[in-house]
């Protein structure tokens, strides 16, 4: 096969192609029988070919064609469809032209009814027109506008000069609040952050007094584990032990036949034992001032009486000393 043959071929099936995909976008079925019916419109609202027929919600044709009508008086618009042929149409049924979504699109309502005679394809339907979403929200808040522009006027005419002067201050106070509270968000901005501040030198100085408390937690714990490990039993039982004896010590040191107690309790031995002390001192002192009186050679008699010879003598000392020495 050549390619002259072959690019014929597939110009030809593109062709068909073609044909078929625009009859159905225009709403002409190519492999169903259907039927064609007739309306006429003063103002479609933006009707397209295309647009849905629809029964019930259900989908059971299209509009194929839309046409310009003068007559010199007024202008309509017909609109031809195509209706599955299953479908009976008649003297019952009414062509309703509705919007099908909130965007402003359209379609063709088939509200069928009791039918006295059906149709035959190329008749001319009963038509009617259904207000869209947008055309009753117009319809609606029109005479709403009307008002509030009405009642926008009689305020008008009812401020005075005083009341506008009177609203003039008050927005003048409204704005003089508005700069307070704008300098105020600065202010507390400002102590929001000085707080923001301190709260960061107060977490480092956490910080190091919980590094500097570490190792002293340490070392209580290990003090503590360190008085686990004592034997508080031993202890109490030695330091029991100890008072024992020491009471032991108290009673004897009490007691006057002891040595001890006797040196205690005993008044008498008490001042001879002062008196003893006393009298040695003296001697003592005595040897420090005249110490040639203990030390003269034996058998030679001291040039000079010790102020306390004859204290210790009598009057005869001398002749005592000597016959004792």
């Amino acid at each position: 096969m050549s390619k002259e043959i072959k690019v014929g071929i597939l110009g030809l099936v593109a062709a068909v192609i073609i044909y078929f995909g625009f009859n159905y976008l225009k709403g002409n079925a190519m492999f169903s029988t259907v039927n064609t019916y007739y309306m006429v419109y003063k103002d479609i609202g933006g009707l397209t070919v295309s647009n849905p027929v629809v029964v019930n919600g259900l989908n059971v044709g299209k509009v194929r064609n839309l046409e310009l009508l003068q007559d010199g008086k007024e202008n309509n618009i017909l609109v031809t469809i195509n209706v599955e042929d299953k479908i009976e149409i008649g003297d019952g049924t009414t062509a309703i032209l509705k919007s099908s979504d909130l965007l402003g699109g359209k379609m063709i309502l088939l509200k069928l009814g009791p039918n006295n005679e059906v149709y035959p394809s190329g008749d001319t339907l009963r038509s009617s027109t259904e207000k869209s979403i947008t055309e009753e929200l117009q319809e609606r808040a029109t005479p709403v506008l009307a008002n509030v522009d009405t009642t926008i006027s009689k305020l008008r005419g009812f401020i005075d000069a005083d009341d506008k002067a009177s609203f003039k201050n008050i927005i003048k106070n409204m704005e003089t609040t508005s700069i307070l509270v704008k300098r105020m968000t600065n202010e507390s901005r400002q102590n929001a952050n000085l707080l923001t501040g301190n709260l960061i030198e107060l977490s480092a100085q956490l910080r190091d007094t919980e590094k500097r408390l570490g190792p002293l937690i340490e070392k209580m714990s290990n003090f503590g584990d360190s008085l686990n490990t004592l034997d508080f039993d031993n202890t109490l039982r030695m330091v029991d032990n100890s008072i024992q004896n020491l009471d032991s010590i108290v009673i004897k040191l009490n007691d006057d036949k002891g040595t001890m107690g006797k040196l205690i309790n005993d008044k008498k031995l008490y001042d001879q034992l002062n008196v003893t002390l006393t009298s040695l001192d003296s001697v003592l002192l005595h040897f420090e001032e005249n110490p040639k009186h203990f030390l003269a050679p034996l058998g030679k008699e001291p040039n000079k009486k010790s102020p306390y010879w004859d204290k210790w003598h009598g009057k005869d000392g001398y002749k005592t000393y000597k016959k004792t020495h």
